[in-house]
C-alpha cells in the first residue's frame, strides 16, 4: 500500500508520493524518506472494552484501598494479579468493609455509635407547634378561589395554544392543579449533551435523582456523608482564625479583606448559599478550584456596598464608588485571562454575584449579560443535572454543584422578574436535588456584623438572644418559591396575555402559593401582625424576613392583573359575574399581602439597618407600594376617613423604607421614583409621618403604630372601592419588568422630567 513520506505524514498534509522526492519536500529542500514497515493495527472494540473494564476495576480498587483498614487493605492487594502486562482483580464484592467493621466491635459499641449519630442529627428546637393563623388564611383563600373557578368552567380555553411555555417545561412543572410542593427531582431526559447533539459521550451518564431505587444508591450511607461534610465544615471554621494573623490576602490588606468577607458571610451568603464557605476559606490564601481570584474580588466588590468605611470608595464623598477598584479588577480578569471562554464553577458564582449587583445598582444591561454568561456555563458544566452518585470522595463536589445550580436558578428568576424578560432555565431542565447535605450553618446563631472601626453609638444593639440562621431550610424554601415564580411568569405574564387567556390559571397558581405558606416549616414562620403589643420583641434572622416578603410579593404579582372591574357595556353573563368575583378576591389578596410586606419591612427595620439589606427586600416593598397607592386613590373619595388615613400611613412607611434601601442599591431610587409618579397620576399626596397620623386621628388608639391588623376597612367593604378602568394596562405600574431600561414613563400620564 502506498504511504506518504515521513514529513508529510507527521505534518498531516497531502503527499503526492513521488519518488525519490515528493513535491512538498522538493519545494522545501528537505530530505524525503519513505518507510515501508508493517502498518499498525487500530485497537479492536473488544480490546477497548477490555481496557475499560480493567480501568474501572482499578478505580474501584483504589477507592476501596483509601477507605479500608490494614486488614482489608492487605486482602485487596492480594487480589491484584499481573500477567502478560495486564492487571486483573478478584471479585471486589467478596470484601465487605461494613461486615468487617461490625465484626471488630461489639454490638453494644455499634449501637452506641448509632444513638450518637441520631442525637447529632436531631433538632429539638424544630418541633411542630399547633396550627397557626396562616392555615386559617389558607382555608379562606382556597374557599373563595374555588368558587370563582367553578363559575368559569365553561369559559373559552383558547389560551392553551397561546401560552408561551415549552412542552418540556410543562412536563417538569407537573399538574398545575396539585398544590402540594415537595422536594423532588424532575425526570431526567438528557445529560450534558442531549440526544440531538452531535457531541455525544461514548457512554451515557446516568442522572442520579431522589427517586433512584435504594439498592442503586451509593454504598456510603447518606447520613454518614452528612456527618462527614458537617465535621469538615466545623474543622474549617476553627481554622479560619489562623488566617486573621496574615498581613495580606492576595494583595489586599488582611484586615480590609476580612471586613468585606464578614459582611458577605453575614448578609448575601445566607440567602443564596452560592459560596460554599469550607472550600472557599480553605483556598482563600493560595487559590484553588473553588476560590479563584475572580471570585474573591467579586465577593469584595459586592460586599463593599454594605460597608460604611471610606477606604472602600474611590471617591470618599460618593457612595456609588464603593468597591470600584474590585469591580475594575474583575473586568480585567474576565477580559485579559479569557475566563469567559472557560467554564468553571468559581466563574459562574462570580458572574451571578456581579450581575445581581449591577442590576441592583441600575446597570441592568451589564448585569443581565453577566448573568447570561453564567447560565450558559451552568449548562456547559452540566450543573443542571446530578451526574454522580454521592460517595466519600465527591460529597463536597456534589454539595457545591447543587448549591451553585439552585443559587443561579433563583437569581435568574428574580432578574427575569425585575427586567420583564423570559427566564433561561426552565423547570423541565432542573434535574438537581434540593437535598443539601451540609447543614452546619442551619442552627448556627446569626449575629449582625458590627464593624470594629464603626463608633459603638451608631450600632444597633439587641438584648434578645441571637436567632438561628436556618440558612439551609430558608434556601430550600426559596428554591420551591422560585419554581412557583417561574410558573406565574410563564402562565400570567407571557407575551399576548389577556384576562380571558389567563383567568383559569389564577386558581391553581394561588393554590400553589397557599400550599407553600401552609407547609412552611414552623421555625421559619414569622407574623409580626399577629403579635400583641405587650409581647416581647422577636428577633429573627434577616433571611427569614426576606423569604416571607418574597412570598407576599408573589401573591401580589399573581393577583395584580385581575383587580380590574368590567368596563361599561360588559355583558351581565356568567363571564362578567366571574370577573367581578375574581376582582374582589384578588383585590383582597393584594391588599393583605401588601400590608404584610410593610409590616415585615418595618420589623426588619426595627432589628437591623435597611441599608445592609439585599435588593430582594426592595422589590417586595416596591410591590407593596403599588397596592397602597391604588388603595389610597380609591379610598380618597370614600366616606371612611380612617381607612384612607391608614392607607396613606402604609404608603408613607413603605416609601420611606424604599428611600433607605436605596443607599446600598442605587437602583432602588428608580423604584421610589416610579411610585411617586404613580401617586401623582392618581392624585395621592405624600403620606404623613406616624406622629402626624396620630394627631389627625385622635379617636384611634395605636399602641404600636406598625402593627396593622387584618380586619381593616381598606378591603372589608369592597363596595367603597372606586373602579379603575386602566388597571389591566400592561406595565401600568410595572410589577413585571419595572427595571426595563426601554420602558417609557409616558404610561403614567406624567412628564418624565417633572421629578
Amino acid at each position: 500500500m502506498v504511504r506518504a513520506c515521513e514529513f508529510c505524514r507527521r505534518r498531516k498534509i497531502r503527499c503526492d508520493t513521488i519518488k525519490p522526492t515528493c513535491t512538498t519536500c522538493r519545494k522545501s529542500n528537505r530530505s524525503c524518506v519513505y518507510r515501508h514497515g508493517v502498518q499498525k493495527q487500530r485497537p479492536s472494540a473488544a480490546l477497548i472494552d477490555s481496557l475499560k473494564g480493567e480501568k474501572a476495576a482499578l478505580e474501584d480498587a483504589l477507592g476501596r484501598l483509601k477507605s479500608a483498614d490494614d486488614a482489608q487493605r492487605h486482602v485487596l492487594l492480594q487480589s491484584v494479579t499481573v500477567q502478560d502486562g495486564r492487571v486483573s482483580l478478584s471479585d471486589p464484592g467478596t470484601i465487605s468493609t461494613t461486615s468487617s467493621s461490625q465484626g471488630r466491635y461489639p454490638a453494644s459499641v455499634n449501637q452506641r455509635r448509632q444513638q450518637m449519630q441520631i442525637q447529632l442529627l436531631s433538632d429539638p428546637g424544630c418541633a411542630q407547634p399547633a396550627p397557626r393563623t396562616r392555615e386559617a388564611i389558607a382555608e379562606d383563600t382556597n374557599g373563595e378561589i374555588n368558587d370563582n373557578n367553578h363559575d368559569n368552567d365553561g369559559q373559552d380555553m383558547e389560551h392553551a395554544n397561546d401560552v408561551a411555555m415549552s412542552s418540556s417545561e410543562e412536563e417538569g412543572a407537573g399538574a398545575m392543579g396539585e398544590p402540594k410542593l415537595t422536594n423532588r427531582s424532575h425526570p431526567a431526559r438528557d445529560s450534558i449533551f442531549s440526544s440531538t447533539s452531535v457531541i455525544r459521550l461514548s457512554s451515557p451518564i446516568r442522572v442520579i435523582g431522589l427517586d433512584t431505587p435504594s439498592h442503586e444508591q451509593p454504598a456510603a450511607s447518606s447520613e454518614l456523608l452528612r456527618y462527614q461534610l458537617i465535621a469538615n465544615a466545623a474543622t474549617e471554621r476553627q481554622r479560619e482564625h489562623r488566617l486573621r494573623c496574615l498581613t495580606s490576602i492576595r494583595g489586599i490588606p488582611a484586615e480590609l479583606a476580612f471586613h468585606l468577607l464578614d459582611l458577605h458571610w453575614s448578609r448575601q451568603h445566607h440567602t443564596f448559599l452560592l459560596t460554599y464557605r469550607p472550600a472557599f476559606m480553605r483556598e482563600l490564601v493560595n487559590g484553588g478550584s473553588y476560590c479563584s481570584d475572580l471570585l474573591l474580588y467579586a465577593v469584595f466588590a459586592c460586599s463593599s456596598k454594605f460597608s460604611e468605611r471610606l477606604e472602600v470608595r474611590d471617591d470618599p464623598t460618593d457612595p456609588e464608588t464603593a468597591g470600584q477598584r474590585f469591580f475594575t479588577r474583575c473586568d480585567e480578569l474576565l477580559l485579559r485571562e479569557g475566563l469567559l471562554i472557560q467554564s468553571q464553577i468559581p466563574t459562574v458564582i462570580a458572574l451571578i454575584m456581579l450581575g445581581s449587583t449591577f442590576i441592583a445598582r441600575g446597570m441592568t444591561s451589564k448585569g443581565w449579560l453577566y448573568t447570561g454568561y453564567a447560565l450558559r456555563m451552568v449548562y456547559d458544566l452540566g450543573l443542571h443535572v446530578d451526574l454522580q452518585q454521592v460517595n466519600n470522595h465527591n460529597a463536597e463536589e456534589v454539595e457545591i454543584r447543587r448549591r451553585v445550580f439552585w443559587g443561579a436558578f433563583i437569581c435568574e428568576k428574580l432578574q427575569s422578574l425585575y427586567l420583564g424578560r423570559p427566564p433561561t432555565i426552565s423547570l423541565g431542565d432542573a434535574h438537581v436535588s434540593q437535598d443539601f447535605m451540609d447543614t452546619f450553618e442551619e442552627l448556627e446563631p446569626w449575629q449582625p456584623y458590627d464593624d470594629p472601626m464603626t463608633p459603638a453609638a451608631s450600632r444597633k444593639v439587641t438584648s434578645s438572644a441571637a436567632p438561628s440562621a436556618y440558612s439551609v431550610t430558608v434556601f430550600q424554601q426559596l428554591c420551591l418559591l422560585s419554581e412557583i415564580m417561574s410558573r406565574i411568569v410563564n402562565k400570567i405574564y407571557f407575551v399576548g396575555a389577556t384576562a380571558r387567556k389567563t383567568l383559569n390559571e389564577i386558581g391553581p397558581l394561588d393554590d400553589l402559593l397557599t400550599a407553600w405558606y401552609r407547609d412552611l416549616p414552623a421555625h421559619l414562620a414569622y407574623e409580626p401582625w399577629t403579635k400583641d403589643v405587650m409581647d416581647p420583641p422577636v428577633v429573627v434572622a434577616p433571611n427569614r424576613i426576606i423569604l416571607l416578603t418574597t412570598y407576599h410579593s408573589l401573591v401580589v404579582l399573581l393577583h395584580r392583573p385581575f383587580i380590574a372591574t368590567p368596563k361599561s357595556g360588559a355583558s351581565n353573563g356568567s363571564g362578567a359575574d366571574n370577573t367581578i368575583k375574581t376582582s374582589a378576591f384578588s383585590w383582597k389578596r393584594c391588599t393583605t399581602a401588601a400590608r404584610h410586606i410593610t409590616s415585615l419591612a418595618l420589623s426588619y427595620q426595627s432589628i437591623y439597618p435597611l441599608r445592609k439589606s439585599s435588593y430582594l427586600l426592595s422589590y417586595a416593598v416596591y410591590v407593596a407600594c403599588t397596592i397602597h397607592v391604588l388603595n389610597a386613590a380609591s379610598l380618597s373619595t370614600g366616606s371612611d376617613s380612617n381607612a384612607y388615613a391608614e392607607s396613606l400611613l402604609l404608603l408613607g412607611a413603605s416609601l420611606r423604607c424604599l428611600d433607605e434601601l436605596a443607599v446600598p442599591n442605587s437602583g432602588v431610587a428608580d423604584t421610589a421614583r416610579i411610585i411617586r409618579k404613580l401617586m401623582a397620576a392618581k392624585g395621592v399626596q405624600e403620606s404623613p409621618t406616624p406622629v402626624e397620623f396620630q394627631a389627625s386621628a385622635p379617636d384611634q388608639t395605636f399602641d404600636n403604630i406598625w402593627q396593622f391588623s387584618n380586619a381593616s376597612p381598606t378591603y372589608d367593604n369592597l363596595a367603597q372601592m372606586q373602579p379603575f378602568q386602566d388597571m389591566c394596562i400592561p406595565g401600568q405600574d410595572l410589577l413585571f419588568g419595572f427595571m426595563n431600561e426601554n420602558m417609557s414613563f409616558a404610561t403614567f400620564g406624567v412628564d418624565d422630567t417633572s421629578f
